[in-house]
């Protein structure tokens, strides 16, 4: 008796779990790992490769949301400039079937639609005129524009089952005069219908099942979601425990002492009775859980073990309860299209792992670094994972130590300003110096990572990953230098600083200097 496993449309028996572990099984029929294009994007080759090690940590299915980097025909201006061609994401779809992965896309329908709307030619299909991320869902061509994605996604996508369409965190939604008018005379979830309904009746007529992130239909009535019921399947998202996460969110008096686990998630808090409500309006479930995303920062290098770990755990919970569709590891590499990129995949494969067997494997409740780390020895990326882990700690540690000392430094330069009695020069000379120190750090390992991403992720990817965060920092150095010239009444005995100006970026590297001078 084994285990079924989704093969593109099919089933497939694999050697499994004892049948009488039955009640401890799988969280869900359907384990993806979520692939996010938008940040330090893989190579094609890597991304081979992972599908291989998704296979190895017990995921049946990928969920694919590829971004600028897929091989738009709906407009090219869509694709950055290392998108893959399609015979490329051909190779990917046959690979995943060859290992018995299920490929599910995502194509976003109304939020983080940055991709198509950062474009002036898209501007009249904004929900404001100066925001990119929300679709004007009543602007002429809004629907158009959401299935020639649709379209192109599909093209390349053969026996396609599920379609997610995002639909979340649709932070300016009826903010447009048209949009504000029309929710006044119908009510805000019949706007969304009005925009969804029709694309998930399409895919709904090729035999592909819709899925849709939760939060947007926290507050709607018990009518309203049973319209949606009928049309798509609805994914609750929460990737954290409330204590977890810095911004405060209040727990329901009946949430306490509840005997499944209470998240900060989509829409506010997610517990037994968020999930209990939509299945009682019929809307089948699917859960989604982290290995990475924007905690334990929004720009993070490495991601937090414990912390994913219980999220793991505490989705495992709810998919034992409420036998849930399907269930979503997602892998953030951007907190949305605009923002840095943070955690490369590569620098998550011990999360990942673990959130795979300990949602496919019968029996296990407990999971430690340690045994992800044996899983990837066994496959051979161990070395490479340790090396890719050494380099994002080194990074953090520099960081953390540089922003240190620019808080330390703008603090003694305001108390220059607030108490002549201490100013004191040197000292500050003497922490633009430290700054300095670890500011050629961070490009010294700039040159490491050349050689660890080699293969990994295209070099542009890495070279702007490390100039949002070095940048920062060098920006930081040249302020603060300025700013201490200009205290004239700072008492300099002998050597006072002189502005050099910054050299030219060489080979990627940005050098600022400090020297001093007789006065």
């Amino acid at each position: 008796m084994g285990r079924a496993v989704i093969r593109g449309g099919s089933r497939r028996a694999e050697p499994g779990p004892d049948p009488r572990q039955r009640s401890l099984a799988a969280a869900a029929a359907i384990r993806a790992v979520h692939v996010d294009m938008k940040g330090v994007p893989p190579t094609f080759k890597r991304l081979l490769r992972l599908l291989k090690i998704f296979r190895h940590a017990g995921f049946n299915a990928v969920l694919m949301e590829w971004e600028d980097a897929f091989p738009w025909s709906i407009d090219t201006g869509f694709r950055n400039e290392t998108a893959f061609s399609p015979a490329q994401v051909c190779q990917f779809h046959e690979r995943a079937k060859q290992l018995g992965l299920a490929v599910l896309p995502l194509v976003q329908c109304l939020g983080h639609m940055e991709t198509p709307l950062r474009l002036e030619k898209y501007r009249h299909l904004r929900e404001t005129p100066e925001e990119t991320d929300v679709l004007n869902v009543l602007a002429p061509g809004a629907r158009d524009l959401v299935w020639g994605m649709i379209d192109d996604v599909l093209a390349l996508t053969p026996e396609c089952r599920f379609f997610f369409l995002g639909g979340d965190e649709a932070w300016s939604f009826g903010q447009h005069a048209d949009t504000r008018a029309y929710i006044r005379r119908h009510g805000k979830p019949a706007l969304y219908l009005q925009h969804v309904a029709p694309l998930c009746e399409r895919l709904r007529s090729r035999g592909i099942r819709p899925v849709l992130w939760h939060d947007m239909m926290v507050g709607w009535s018990g009518a309203n979601l049973r319209a949606l019921a009928s049309r798509a399947d609805l994914c609750v998202w929460a990737y954290h425990r409330p204590a977890e996460i810095p911004w405060s969110m209040p727990i329901p008096p009946k949430a306490v002492g509840s005997e499944l686990p209470v998240l900060a998630g989509g829409g506010g808090v997610v517990w037994s009775d968020t999930l209990a409500r939509f299945q009682k309006h019929g809307l089948r479930l699917w859960g989604a859980g982290a290995y990475k995303c924007s905690t334990p920062g929004w720009n993070s290098d490495l991601p937090d073990f414990a912390s994913r770990v219980r999220n793991f755990q505490d989705w495992l919970a709810f998919g034992r309860r409420f036998g849930l569709q399907g269930i979503v590891a997602t892998g953030w590499s951007r907190n949305s299209t605009q923002n840095v990129q943070y955690v490369p995949v590569d620098a998550a494969l011990d999360t990942l792992i673990a959130c795979g067997r300990l949602w496919s494997e019968a029996g296990i409740r407990q999971w430690r670094r340690e045994d992800s780390l044996r899983t990837l020895a066994a496959i051979g990326e161990l070395g490479l994972y340790e090396r890719v882990v050494g380099l994002m700690g080194k990074l953090t540690r520099i960081r953390e130590n540089g922003w240190s000392v620019v808080v330390r430094l703008r603090e003694l330069l305001a108390l220059a300003g607030v108490d002549p009695r201490r100013r004191e020069a040197a000292l500050a000379q003497r922490h633009l110096c430290w700054l300095k120190d670890y500011s050629d750090a961070g490009e010294m390992l700039r040159l490491e990572a050349q050689d660890i991403f080699r293969n990994l992720v295209e070099w542009v990817w890495i070279e702007r990953y490390f100039g949002e965060r070095l940048g920062a920092l060098h920006a930081e150095y040249a302020d603060l230098q300025r700013h201490i010239l200009r205290c004239r009444d700072l008492p300099v005995r002998k050597k006072a600083l002189k502005i050099v100006p910054a050299t030219p970026p060489r080979n990627g590297r940005i050098r600022f200097d400090v020297r001093a001078r007789e006065r």
